[in-house]
């Protein structure tokens, strides 16, 4: 059998590379940089992700790095090549650790449209200023004017390298449940923002919101938070340390 030689060089180097592996939770944990811990929780209709970073030094969470967000499964089409996502939003405050409940006036709505022009089928261009109006309606194709009744937002429009449209808009929970109480859908109207000569706004895009699916979700974070405790208070075991390449930096 044919014999392995290493030479002094590359012995040093492997001894160094060995040194070096073994030594990284104990470097990680002197570099200062914190532990990622994280719950990730499946439902039948979408995902929780829970996350909070430890301080390796002190052995507790870092404040205000707690977070939970909810994506639900399914996507919305409003038209080819177009659909809505929303999901759900929360930071627990670093002044709130005996806070029970989760008050809904702090949980951020997210609502993102994507545009995609393969299959559109045509070149996209980057849309003017709008804004999105929400009805007390389930038929998206009522027509509303711009003074009718609505619940508004402004939309953040962004042009993409690969050629695509995203659009986002951003709205309170509270605000959203209340507008949508006794109903299961809301319909939106993607409207240009400034009015022309006659005070009339120009429809983009509409569709509906499912505001039904949005009710109650925010009951379980608390749960999501228990065990997110459990996770940090064993953190060296349960949670992830710093890469290699975040010691190194």
């Amino acid at each position: 059998m044919p014999k392995l030689i290493l030479s002094a060089r590359t012995t040093t180097r492997l001894l160094a590379l060995g040194l070096m592996t073994a030594a990284l939770p104990l470097h990680a944990q002197s570099s200062g940089l914190p532990f990622s811990c994280m719950v990730d929780q499946d439902a039948a209709d979408g995902r929780w992700l829970a996350s909070t970073r430890v301080d390796a030094s002190k052995g507790s969470a870092a404040p205000s790095s707690e977070t939970y967000e909810w994506t639900p499964n399914e996507k919305t089409s409003f038209g080819p090549g177009q659909t809505l996502t929303w999901g759900l939003s929360y930071r627990w405050p670093k002044d709130a650790l005996a806070q029970k409940v989760v008050p809904e006036t702090d949980v951020v709505v997210t609502l993102t449209f994507r545009f995609d022009a393969k299959e559109i089928g045509q070149p996209l261009k980057k849309p003017p200023r709008a804004a999105l109006h929400l009805y007390r309606s389930s038929d998206p194709e009522e027509g509303f004017s711009s003074s009718s009744i609505s619940l508004t937002g402004p939309v953040d429009v962004n042009m993409l390298a690969n050629g695509n449209v995203s659009a986002r808009v951003l709205l309170p929970l509270d605000s959203l449940l209340a507008y949508g109480t006794g109903l299961d859908t809301l319909v939106w109207n993607m409207r240009s923002a400034v009015p022309n000569v006659y005070g009339a706004t120009q429809v983009f895009f509409k569709g509906t919101l499912p505001v039904a699916a949005m009710r109650d979700k925010v009951t379980t974070i608390p749960k999501l938070r228990r065990l997110l405790a459990r996770k940090a208070a064993n953190f060296r075991s349960e949670c992830a340390i710093p890469t290699m390449m975040d010691v190194a930096q």
